[in-house]
């Protein structure tokens, strides 16, 4: 912010000029003799940097004459003008229309009129850092505003700086938070909520914010008779745990935010020890495979990217804002439930000597670094890459350490959320780490003197927590399964008129033109008010949202019309691709994880078409159906190759065949058979059910693009109610010529049981090709319990192996000799198992 003194003058052209004071002289700003031609040979000099870019912002604007330069010679660039000395603004408003500057064609206008203003106005245009923008600087300002325009540029730099990184992480993780929130809201039915706990245990009481900087090797023993004195919460983040259990001290909880898939790692020590009393706080975006194979108790809280988890809940959910840090996350958490002090502990956000980590969590080597064929594990110690690009930040002791950049915008992000917490009262107890504003330095050995007095940490704490006991809100659900249905044929009506477009784009039936625009606007807009759209594919494309309105921004501004039409077309198209991109990768597991699941329905069971209770004649293929659930950002490792890894969120068993059959019997009162016509004409079955046949013709109900749109959706093929409460045989055969059909499964009352045609109840009705089912229950990297044969004990489980498996399998029997009958099962029931531990339990 500046306040100078300004004199409005004559130029020698008769055009008025602005003169300012500076260190007791009048400047000009602009040339005495002809501002015009001055600012004709000024954005020619910088031609080259605007015809690049999409959006100008001026710094410094005087009176103007340059932006009226670039507003005749650029009609289609964007400009947005900002102005550190208010006098002069003042005057460029007064002056505008006499000098010819299209006030309204000025898309922003700042100006700084108090000291706050700066990081407000930059914070307010940095949403048009997804266009190309380029910073035009009137020279003269360095010299009156020089100050000034110093802070701006380095608050300018830094914005940009993170909002790239920002930008990168979206682009990066923006798949993961919506999939993992599908994937994990299943499971938030069936844990608490910690936010959400009328009695509150840890309101007023201390907590130990625990993380895996080096330092936390020096407060081993402090925190071991915190622990033993249950002094203080101790909360281990990230991969604090693994030094924690390393020195065999239980964190009284764990946290984890993490989207990636490899996030579960980072408890493979508890999975291994079968560690079971220490409990998970997951945020609801964390790796789905987290939270599948966490070996202890689990309570959740709301990341605020997650928009499924409080519709489906139907409650207005404590959110905490996703972090550059699980540290950070944590911060928010522990504010939230009114903590009585956090007290950091091994929060470096820097190097010590040559550790990255804390002694007892390892690295592996990089590849690049590696001197042997293979990689090697050092316990928590730098590399050479991680060297690259350090810098000295104050440390807590007032002198300096090092750091890199992702370190220094971790630790200026809980700086931010400390200054907005004002009621916080944290204290850094890390030795030697960078200083942390408003986070004065307190030894933790001192705290333990002075604070730390007595046990406020109750054993088994979990086991306090109160459950919400909710269902899923059955309304949303059906909105949303609606708005999924209806994205599709929206869709191809958006595709199809913009192909029309893109035909007319060069016509003179503007009539013509302006018809298809409306209707296309009018499916657009519907398009944007989908339930499905807003809830699940919005938070997946926002990070493009601002590149598509400004792209079309700059559209809007092309004079010639056949080239205004071409180009917005591309761009609506772009956007349109990519929300079917986020379709077609959410669209399967919502309605496999969340919809099917989650619906209240007390009248049936299902049997998925691979859970080995049918049996196939003729050519079948089994299809997996699966989507990746980790994706590369362009530019990011190129040269890296990259493990695709992919979610499976269902089966369907398969056939393009004539007379081909599946069987299968069941006791029960009523059945659905579920399925998917793939052909352009009608599929015709037979259904026989205890002799009785009766052919039924499906139509393909879906008319959607199969390749753009994925096959997951499954019609109901056949339905027969009423039936006698007894066992009956079901046989079903394909009549089509040119079928392309896929089973899924069936469905039959709640209270029934399907069989395999072969399969029996009783042991001793077991003969050779015959099959008795079984119930497997196992923990990681143990044999489990094999119990109640011939029973329905619980679901199937999957043909894919599991870590800790917990479902029911066929025995096969097929061998028998002397008495003896040889079992196999169907499928491979457990994996991550060791044969050692095999050898050992059996």
């Amino acid at each position: 912010m500046a306040h100078k003194k300004i004199e409005l003058l004559q130029s020698k052209q008769n055009l008025p000029i602005i003169q300012v004071e500076h260190e007791g002289h009048m400047l000009p700003i602009h040339s005495k003799y002809n501002p015009v031609n001055e600012a004709q040979r000024f954005i020619e000099a910088n031609a080259t940097q605007i015809e690049a870019s999409d959006h100008i912002l001026f710094y410094g604007v005087g009176l103007g004459y340059h932006v009226k330069e670039v507003q005749m010679k650029y009609p289609e660039k964007i400009i947005s003008i900002y102005e550190p000395i208010v006098e002069v603004y003042e005057e460029f408003q007064k002056n505008a229309a006499k000098i010819g500057v299209s006030i309204n064609d000025i898309t922003n206008q700042y100006v700084e009129h108090s000291e706050g203003d700066l990081v407000e106005h930059l914070g307010n245009f940095s949403i048009n850092f997804a266009q190309r923008v380029f910073l035009l600087q009137l020279p003269i300002y360095e010299k009156i505003a020089k100050d000034e325009y110093a802070y701006f540029a380095e608050l300018y730099r830094r914005f940009l700086k993170d909002k790239y990184s920002n930008t990168r992480v979206e682009a990066r993780f923006k798949d993961r938070w919506a999939i993992n929130a599908l994937i994990n809201v299943k499971s938030t039915f069936e844990t608490p909520n910690i936010l959400e706990q009328k009695n509150n245990i840890f309101k007023g009481k201390p907590v130990l914010l625990v993380s895996a900087g080096p330092s936390l090797s020096d407060e081993i023993e402090n925190i071991r008779y915190i622990k033993k004195n249950g002094l203080a919460f101790i909360f281990a983040v990230g991969s604090a745990n693994r030094a924690l259990i390393a020195n065999d001290i239980h964190p009284d909880a764990v946290l984890s935010y993490d989207p990636q898939s490899h996030n579960h790692m980072v408890f493979q020590e508890l999975r291994e020890k079968a560690i079971k009393d220490i409990p998970l706080l997951y945020g609801t975006t964390v790796g789905y495979e987290t939270v599948r194979t966490f070996p202890g108790p689990l309570a959740h809280f709301v990341v605020e990217k997650d928009k499924l988890t409080p519709l489906l809940h139907n409650v207005q959910s404590t959110t905490i804002n996703d972090s550059a840090t699980i540290a950070n996350v944590t911060l928010q958490l522990l504010s939230k439930l009114n903590v009585g002090k956090i007290i950091l502990v091994g929060q470096n956000f820097a190097y010590r000597g040559n550790q990255f980590y804390a002694k007892g969590i390892s690295r592996w080597t990089p590849k690049e670094e590696q001197k042997g064929e293979e990689p090697v594990q050092v316990d928590g110690e730098l590399f050479e890459k991680d060297l690259v690009a350090v810098f000295d930040v104050e440390s807590v002791d007032g002198g300096y350490v090092q750091t890199n950049p992702t370190f220094d915008l971790m630790r200026r992000e809980m700086e931010l959320y400390i200054s907005t917490l004002p009621d916080l009262n944290i204290v850094n107890a890390t030795i030697g780490g960078a200083k942390i504003a408003n986070a004065p330095f307190q030894s933790l050995g001192s705290t333990i003197k002075q604070e730390l007095k007595e046990k406020v940490v109750p054993s088994k704490w979990w086991e306090r927590l109160e459950h919400h006991g909710r269902k899923a809100n059955q309304a949303e659900l059906r909105n949303l399964e609606k708005g999924s249905l209806s994205f599709t044929k929206l869709i191809n009506k958006m595709l199809k008129a913009l192909t029309e477009l893109e035909t007319y784009s060069k016509s003179t039936d503007i009539k013509k033109i302006d018809a298809i625009l409306k209707d296309f606007y009018a499916y657009f807009e519907t398009f944007k008010k989908n339930y499905f759209v807003n809830t699940l594919i919005m938070p997946v494309i926002q990070y493009y949202e601002s590149k598509f309105y400004s792209d079309l921004s700059i559209c809007n501004k092309m004079s010639v019309l056949s080239e205004k039409l071409y180009a917005s077309v591309q761009v609506y198209r772009q956007y349109l691709l990519l929300t079917i991109d986020a379709y077609q990768k959410l669209a399967p597991i919502f309605h496999v994880k969340v919809y099917q699941p989650l619906r209240v329905s007390n009248s049936y069971k299902y049997y998925e078409a691979t859970s080995g209770i049918f049996h196939f004649e003729g050519i079948w293929e089994k299809h997996l159906l699966e989507i990746q659930t980790n994706f590369e950002v362009p530019g990011e490792d190129e040269d890296k190759e990259k493990e695709v890894e992919l979610e499976r969120y269902g089966f369907s068993v398969d056939t393009a065949n004539t007379e081909t059959q599946l069987k299968f019997k069941f006791k029960g009162s009523k059945i659905r058979i579920l399925g998917a016509n793939h052909a352009k004409e009608p599929l015709e079955i037979k259904v026989t059910i205890d002799g009785k046949s009766k052919i039924v013709k499906i139509k393909n109900t879906f008319t959607f693009d199969k390749e753009l749109y994925g096959s997951f959706r499954q019609q109901i093929l056949f339905e027969k109610l009423n039936l006698k409460n007894i066992m009956h045989e079901v046989e079903v055969e394909i009549v089509s010529e040119n079928p392309n059909f896929s089973f899924m499964g069936i469905a039959i009352n709640t209270g029934g049981r399907a069989y395999h045609i072969h399969e029996v109840e009783r042991i001793e009705d077991l003969e050779v090709g015959k099959r008795i089912r079984c119930h497997y229950e196992a923990t990681f990297n143990t044999v489990g319990e094999f119990s109640r044969l011939g029973e329905e004990t619980a679901m199937l489980l999957p043909i894919e192996a599991m870590p800790e498996p917990n479902g029911d399998f066929y025995y096969i029997i097929v061998d028998k000799n002397n008495g003896e009958k040889k079992l196999i099962a169907d499928r491979n029931i457990q994996n991550y198992v060791s044969w050692k531990t095999i050898s050992e339990q059996l």
